[in-house]
């Protein structure tokens, strides 16, 4: 119903300042919700300080829904306004199921593009090989400048079964969580990784033999040793071990734990210590000089213990000098921890002069 003061002017018009014009005006609504229902008309809204109500609400968009039931198949959503987009995947198939994410700005030629796992931080051109009947979704973005976005499937191996797609455009492009690509490629920067399943293959960081060492290269280290470290069970894994200056020890020992000890023996038959005992150590017999500065000739004994078993016994000439030498590995073993190799001689003179060399072992 028009008023009669109401007057009618044409599209384009030139406005006159003695035009009447008709007021507009709105209706208050404290509340953010609709007053009518769809399809019917619906006045203006102003807030309870009269002014006029404008959506403060991001743009939303329709989510787009579809199926994928064999390989190659794909779902294509429009994302022309869209900053971001999120893809749902849930369904009834069987096996394994891959999926790939596609944008295009001219509805033709596809590109891949990341998309980041909603549960975890390493991003993807793809979902990766799924589960039967996995549910998952994954963040995209940005998507400014794109028109659409497609979510297609490159490895299909059920036989049956239907995945559902549901790709929801969003208006702001979401911070996402610190991303790792795990495509090939470059990872430069790396703050924290806590946890690392399985490394299929590594590559890069190592240089060719017979080339300068160059580039930082992974390296095969050892642990620097002056004391020898705890002894481990058979069958554990062990540290390498080398000296002060990186020496490997493959056969010897280490120079701390080696000990030397000379010790007279001046007219006496009793069974003296020419080693004295470590405790809770071996002390391997590697090396014996034995100096005969009397005039008689003399047996001397040598034990790995007092009263214990004997392991040598060597008659020396007077003035002559008797010397046992082998390398640490092929020592005499002592056989029972803290205990003392000794010497006995054969006959009262004077003196015998013996230079015991031994290495600690546990």
């Amino acid at each position: 119903m028009a008023f009669e003061s109401e007057k009618q002017y044409q599209e384009a018009g030139t406005h006159n300042t003695t035009d009447p014009l008709t007021a507009v005006h709105a209706v208050r609504r404290d509340g953010n919700t609709s007053a009518v229902a769809t399809g019917q008309y619906e006045p203006i809204y102003n807030d309870a300080g009269g002014r006029l109500k404008v959506s403060a609400q991001n743009g939303t968009f329709d989510a787009t829904l579809g199926t994928i039931t064999a390989n190659g198949q794909s779902v294509v959503a429009n994302i022309t306004r869209a900053g971001s987009a999120t893809v749902f995947i849930s369904g009834t198939y069987a096996l394994s199921l891959t999926i790939t994410f596609e944008v295009t700005s001219d509805g033709t030629n596809w590109v891949g593009i990341m998309a980041q796992p909603t549960n975890s931080q390493a991003v993807g051109l793809t979902s990766g090989v799924l589960a039967a009947n996995a549910i998952a979704a994954w963040d995209i973005s940005p998507l400014l400048g794109l028109t659409q976005l497609r979510v297609r499937s490159t490895t299909w191996a059920a036989p049956t079964g239907t995945a559902n797609i549901r790709i929801v455009p969003a208006v702001q492009a979401p911070e996402l969580a610190p991303a790792v690509a795990v495509s090939s490629g470059t990872i430069t920067t790396v703050g924290t990784v806590t946890t690392v399943t399985a490394v299929t293959t590594l590559t890069g960081g190592g240089v060719a033999s017979g080339t300068a060492d160059a580039g930082n290269p992974v390296k095969v280290g050892a642990m620097a040793r002056t004391t020898n470290p705890a002894a481990v069970a058979d069958a554990t894994r062990v540290n390498f071990i080398a000296d002060k200056l990186g020496k490997q020890l493959v056969v010897g020992s280490i120079r701390e734990l080696k000990v030397q000890q000379t010790t007279t023996i001046t007219s006496s038959v009793a069974e003296t210590t020419i080693l004295t005992a470590v405790a809770a150590t071996f002390l391997d017999l590697y090396g014996l000089i034995i100096a005969n500065t009397s005039a008689t000739v003399c047996a001397v004994t040598i034990k790995d213990a007092t009263a214990g078993t004997t392991r040598m016994t060597v008659s020396i000439l007077p003035g002559d000098t008797f010397t046992f030498l082998v390398p640490e590995s092929a020592a005499y073993s002592q056989a029972v921890v803290n205990t003392s190799w000794t010497a006995t001689c054969s006959a009262s003179v004077a003196s015998i002069v013996v230079t015991a060399l031994a290495v600690k072992n546990l």
